[in-house]
């Protein structure tokens, strides 16, 4: 930037001041901002990664301390009021129908109540982080869009081209979402009438 010849020595001079000082022009400003969100994005992917695999664990051990009482999985889902689990939900070490005379009581049904508390946790969370996703998602758009529009006033303000160092694409928003939802499948309940 202080090395641009054609513009005037003092503006050169200015420059030079003002980027020695650590300011930037307001389209890299932009950009960093963009980057920084970027990066805050997949903070947070990872996060939810953590997250949801955590409560996946804890889920499996519940299921799997449950399963104790059914005769198979599908009676285990019914109790649970599941339609459907995510693929990447693994229960290891069951013992299905070793116990199934004694459902009625208060402590499978407590078990039951818990399972079911971490299921809506976990699907809970999916939502939470979704929400969040969708809203970054569209505010690193909204800066994209800002930085173009800065970037065509410094092209037209200096007489030359300037967006196609700085230039960023817009992310695909539905094509992000589609993504999130097939890394992060909720357990499907049943629906009640």
């Amino acid at each position: 930037m202080d090395d641009d010849f054609s513009r005037n020595p003092e503006t050169r001079v200015a420059y030079k001041i003002l980027k020695n000082s650590g300011f930037l022009p307001f389209p890299l400003l932009l950009r960093n901002e963009i980057e920084n969100k970027i990066k805050q994005k997949e903070r947070m992917l990872e996060n939810c990664r953590y997250r949801l695999k955590y409560y996946l664990q804890l889920i499996s051990e519940a299921w799997n301390d449950l399963s104790y009482y059914f005769k198979s999985q599908k009676m285990s889902m019914t109790y649970l009021n599941l339609e459907h689990v995510p693929e990447n939900f693994k229960i290891n070490n069951i013992r299905y129908g070793a116990l199934s005379s004694k459902l009625k009581e208060k402590k499978v049904q407590l078990k039951i109540d818990h399972s079911q508390q971490l299921i809506i946790a976990y699907n809970a969370s999916i939502q939470i982080y979704k929400k969040k996703y969708i809203v970054l998602l569209q505010e690193i758009n909204e800066q994209i869009s800002d930085l173009r529009f800065e970037c065509l006033k410094d092209e037209i303000r200096e007489g030359r081209i300037l967006s196609h160092t700085l230039e960023m694409g817009f992310i695909n928003i539905s094509k992000r979402l589609e993504q999130f939802d097939s890394e992060f499948q909720p357990f499907m309940l049943i629906a009640k009438p």
